[in-house]
């Protein structure tokens, strides 16, 4: 490039930057104009006559994003935020509302539009369009919502305060409230723990050795195949050189606060559990090849100690149908062969079962056991989304 043609670039660009300047003072002199108008008539500062009821919850865990967004039979207490517009004006209102990650301040895709007619109100639960790019960390979510009528250059605005803090993916908040405050019901934070499990579905479908082991018993017997396929997994994930190892420690179920659950992925990675991560990684690997309407599935919680708040021994139990209960105990799958493991858990669950009567006939209408007044709880792994549908992680 020649010293000439470098300077009739500079000059060129000088001009550009000239213009865009005298834009800018331009637009700047016009809004000045024009609030300058607006207060000679009165109008500065009058927000359109739309009136807002909001309420959200505090806390917001990433892990049922796909629970909030899509379910059909969530609580109806599990929202990011309800929010009734009342317009009092003679014309149509339109209502944005916009989702910004407060971090970054940055919006999370773009507004969701409503319209509200003259008179009227309408009550809406919206989500965000665009999922957040990194699900391994606490963020804040700021809820912004603002209202204007065509013709009047003024408008109406509110916004979550504090911003919702979102959980990361693998965290699960044993204390989560609901937007008035209150806590979860304990069925809720049961039935949560399928969002792990339909997850632990879906990322151990394509394990070779699990499709190796389906292949031989699929034209078994459902008896000798429900026992087959529990055999399988268990060597599977915890015994040889790949194994999973399983922490026997227990813990309260629901537990307290917040606790890290990782999903299959993350398990088979490190190989390294806990008793209920392990509970959740067989229980979704066995989903699909155990006929649900035929074969039941569901996860037991037995106290490990006199105190209520001492931590639950988990059993694993399958029963075809015409047969009795057999269980394997998870806290153990590190310590003991399954076979073994098997004859002292499925003794122990029976026993259970004995005492407890009216536990199976609740797991069996509910989807989930759990009791003021009772130490025990049961979860129902693969026949029925009841009371809750909970989808799988984001």
């Amino acid at each position: 490039m020649t010293l000439q043609t470098l300077k009739g670039t500079i000059t060129a660009v000088i001009g550009v930057l000239t213009l865009l300047t005298t834009l800018v003072l331009t637009v700047q002199g016009f809004r000045d104009a024009a609030a300058k108008f607006l207060a000679s008539l009165g109008l500065e500062g009058k927000p359109v006559p739309v009136n807002f009821v909001a309420k959200y919850p505090k806390v917001v865990p990433l892990s049922l994003w796909n629970t909030i967004n899509y379910s059909t039979r969530r609580p109806d207490w599990l929202y990011w935020v309800s929010l009734k517009a009342v317009n009092k004006s003679n014309k149509t209102a339109h209502i944005d509302v916009t989702f910004l990650l407060t971090d970054l301040a940055a919006p999370l895709g773009n507004p969701r539009p409503y319209d509200v007619e003259p008179g009227k109100s309408l009550t809406t639960w919206p989500n965000p369009t665009s999922r957040l790019m990194n699900m391994d960390v606490w963020q804040s979510l700021g809820v912004n919502w603002k209202a204007t009528i065509p013709g009047q250059p003024n408008y109406k605005q509110g916004t979550t305060e504090p911003p919702i803090r979102v959980l990361p993916r693998a965290v699960i908040d044993w204390d989560l409230e609901t937007p008035e405050g209150t806590q979860a019901p304990p069925e809720f934070l049961l039935a949560w723990l399928r969002a792990w499990i339909k997850t632990a579905e879906t990322e151990t479908q394509n394990d070779i050795q699990l499709q190796k082991n389906m292949v031989k018993l699929i034209d078994a017997p459902i008896p000798k195949r429900a026992r087959g396929w529990m055999e399988a997994c268990y060597n599977r994930f915890f015994t040889g050189s790949t194994r999973i190892v399983v922490d026997p420690k227990s813990q309260p179920l629901p537990g307290h606060e917040t606790q890290e659950i990782h999903d299959a992925t993350r398990l088979l990675h490190d190989r390294f559990a806990g008793a209920l991560e392990a509970a959740l990684l067989m229980a979704g690997a066995s989903r699909k090849f155990l006929p649900g309407d035929r074969v039941d599935l569901a996860l037991f919680g037995l106290p490990s100690g006199q105190n209520a708040d001492s931590g639950k021994i988990l059993l694993l139990g399958w029963r075809p149908p015409g047969d009795a209960w057999r269980a394997i105990e998870i806290n153990r799958a590190s310590q003991f062969p399954f076979t073994a493991n098997e004859e002292q858990a499925t003794g122990r669950l029976n026993a259970l079962l004995a005492a407890e009567k009216p536990l199976l006939e609740t797991l069996d209408k509910e989807g989930c056991y759990v009791r003021a007044e009772s130490p025990i709880v049961a979860l129902d792994l693969v026949k029925r989304d009841k009371p809750y549908l909970i989808y799988g992680l984001p």
